[in-house]
């Protein structure tokens, strides 16, 4: 007779986020990732999945004729799905440029 195994921990859900990415960045990257999550509320993850998101969609305007990526579904985001004025008192300590983050 076969002894039926038990299933042990929570069931996973589709769409759990089981993988982790480490990356690397400069004091100064990290500063304005850090001064973004501050001022807009959001995690530091959620500004990367955000910017992930929007690179995509940018990608895939820019070549239409290309699947770039696939389906993001939920998580595809443009810049207008933000509150309006959300950084409107975003300004920058010092007279840097954020284009290169």
């Amino acid at each position: 007779m076969e002894e039926i195994k038990k299933k042990r921990g929570r069931p996973l859900k589709d769409g759990a986020r089981r993988n982790k990415v480490r990356t690397m960045m400069n004091d100064e990257e990290t500063r304005k990732l850090r001064e973004i999550s501050k001022r807009s509320g959001l995690s530091q993850m959620d500004i990367m999945r955000i910017g992930t998101g929007m690179f995509i969609n940018q990608l895939e305007k820019l070549y239409p004729d290309v699947e770039v990526v696939g389906d993001f579904g939920e998580d595809s985001y443009e810049f207008e799905d933000f509150e309006e004025g959300m950084y409107d008192d975003f300004e920058s300590d010092d007279e840097e440029d954020y284009d290169d983050i």
